[in-house]
């Protein structure tokens, strides 16, 4: 996860993003990596992430083998884990989940503001 994040954070510094919609879009990330880590480890084939900027957004997509979306299920305020779907749902202005060719990609798009508070590059890039 580390590794994940550190790239992340790297390929949205270089697309010329706001350190705050950075935070954002790496928390999202983070949330999503890690329940697909946590629900698809005995579905095999590996987890991908990828980083998407089009023109005012980021979208952020991890892909998996498991056959199951996810499910938002509220968390016990005790409770340990179990809040990250509302993470993403409360950063993203839009989320989902898609399947294709076997696998599952769930998706969050964050908006990114114009300006310096947001992008300075306008073109589509993926990582």
């Amino acid at each position: 996860m580390t590794a994940a994040r550190r790239y992340g954070h790297d390929v949205l510094r270089r697309w010329g993003l706001s350190e705050t919609v950075i935070d954002d879009a790496l928390l999202v990330a983070s949330e999503l990596v890690a329940n697909a880590d946590q629900h698809a480890a005995g579905a095999g084939g590996p987890l991908e992430i990828r980083l998407t900027f089009r023109t005012g957004q980021v979208i952020i997509a991890v892909s998996d083998a498991e056959p199951r979306r996810p499910v938002y299920r509220p968390a016990d305020s005790g409770a340990e884990s179990g809040r990250g779907l509302a993470i993403v749902g409360a950063l993203a202005q839009a989320h989902g989940c898609r399947f294709s060719a076997g696998r599952k990609t769930v998706w969050a798009r964050i908006t990114v503001p114009p300006g310096p508070s947001g992008a300075v590059q306008p073109a589509r890039k993926t990582a």
